[in-house]
């Protein structure tokens, strides 16, 4: 396996970075025509419920142990 330089890593990055900006803001992607209302969810777990928020049509559980 060959290693990377510094630059070469930041520059592949940045790439990333802007191509994944550029395709959200041009509306792109699987939800691009559906209205999903974000705010709060829960799931129940075989331990209990755990609260969560929806963005952009995707549920986003944070701090949870597994």
């Amino acid at each position: 396996m060959r290693s990377i330089s510094r630059r070469e890593f930041f520059r592949a990055s940045a790439f990333g970075a802007g191509s994944l900006l550029l395709f959200s803001r041009c509306g792109g992607g699987a939800n691009s025509g559906e209205a999903m209302p974000d705010g709060f969810v829960t799931a129940n777990t075989t331990y209990g419920k755990i609260k969560g928020i929806r963005e952009r049509g995707v549920n986003i559980y944070r701090g949870v142990p597994y």
